[in-house]
Formats: structure tokens, C-alpha cells, sequence
């Protein structure tokens, strides 16, 4: 919930029109990079481990079906076997632009009284959640990735600071089927759907 008073100290009338203006542009430019479909002229790569091997969609199915059945909130919670198996699945692979440090994922950790991102172990962090979507409790597998900071872009720059992190979400229907992807970074901001048509993601 956001403190009234604090709204009013911190000029949040006088900055609003130039944070909507900032928000518009965002979607304009998130439009065009996601259209665009040249390679960044320099980038970092990064490939999931397949250390499990992959699992048929018929016994993902039956999982989540047997899972369904004897929930009785109707809540598919598997054992971690099968949700390794799912993670292992749905591990995405990762190209990032490469402009500095701060574009390298790594493990968050605790040195000298302080938590900083370590960019030379690239970790992928994973966590099963649940949603409720018309009626129906969805399977959803979370990847989380961490930055040392989020580097200014201008002058003015309300987005940037020290350590970020984003998050990807594969969200699966009843039958273990990916109908929905979405991404947020963990402050809560620049939540994205993406859909599947015709194996063409859509934004």
C-alpha cells in the first residue's frame, strides 16, 4: 500500500506526466527491440545443463492429472522429481545484449556486510508457484536470474541502482501444456505476457 504523505513529500503529482511520458515510450521501445530480429553486435549466451532426460508429454500429464486428484483445493503439487523434470524442460536459453559487467548473470552473496552479485557463477534460481486463472489452479515454474546493478540509461534515470533480477515464468495448463509465458523483474516492474501461436511467441 503507498503512504499518501510520502506520495505528496516526494513531488509524485509534478513527477507523474513525466513518468507516464517514460512509461509510453517504454512500450514503444520494448515493441521494436522485440520485432527486431538482427543479433546484438555483442552478447552473452547462456544454455541450461540438460542433466535429466527429457520427460514425455503423456507422463507430464499424468502427473499433473494424478496431482490434481488428490488435492483436494484442486493444487497440482508434484514431488520434486517431477518438478526437476519440468524445470529441466522448460530451462530457457538466454542471449543477452552485452554492454558492461552488469549484463552477466550471477549468485547473489554475503561479503563484507553486504550482498553483491558474483557475475563469475552464473546461477539459475528455480520455484514452483501456483495461480488462479477463471476458476482454475495453474502449475507455474519460476526462473530467476541476478544482475550486479541496473546501469543508468540517462540523466534522470528513476529505474536505476544497485543489484536487479528477472524473473521468467512458464505457466502451465492442466494437461502440463505451456499457455502462457510471462516476465517481471523482483522490484515488481515491467511484468510482460508472452503466448504461444503457431510456435511464434507473441508479446
Amino acid at each position: 500500500h503507498y503512504n499518501q504523505l510520502q506520495k505528496w513529500i516526494g513531488f509524485f503529482p509534478l513527477l507523474r506526466p513525466f513518468l507516464l511520458q517514460r512509461i509510453h515510450t517504454l512500450h514503444e521501445d520494448e515493441q521494436r527491440w522485440f520485432a527486431d530480429t538482427e543479433n546484438f553486435p555483442l552478447s552473452t549466451s547462456y544454455t541450461p545443463a540438460q542433466n535429466l532426460p527429457l520427460t514425455s508429454p503423456n507422463e507430464i500429464k499424468q502427473w499433473l492429472s494424478k496431482a490434481y486428484a488428490q488435492s483436494t483445493l484442486g493444487i497440482p503439487q508434484l514431488d520434486a522429481s517431477a518438478l526437476d523434470a519440468l524445470f529441466a524442460l522448460h530451462a530457457p536459453k538466454l542471449t543477452i545484449e552485452h554492454r558492461g559487467n552488469n549484463d552477466l548473470i550471477g549468485s547473489p552473496e554475503w561479503q563484507r556486510g553486504k550482498i553483491v552479485i558474483n557475475n563469475k557463477l552464473p546461477s539459475t534460481y528455480i520455484l514452483p508457484s501456483f495461480t488462479r486463472i477463471s476458476g482454475r489452479n495453474i502449475l507455474q515454474l519460476n526462473y530467476v536470474f541476478w544482475f550486479s546493478e541496473r546501469k543508468a540509461t540517462n540523466l534522470i534515470d528513476l529505474y536505476s541502482g544497485a543489484i536487479d533480477s528477472l524473473i521468467w515464468r512458464v505457466n502451465l495448463d492442466e494437461d502440463g501444456q505451456v499457455f502462457l509465458y510471462d516476465s517481471i523483474h523482483s522490484c515488481g516492474c515491467y511484468h510482460k505476457y508472452f503466448r504461444v501461436t503457431d510456435d511464434l511467441l507473441i508479446k
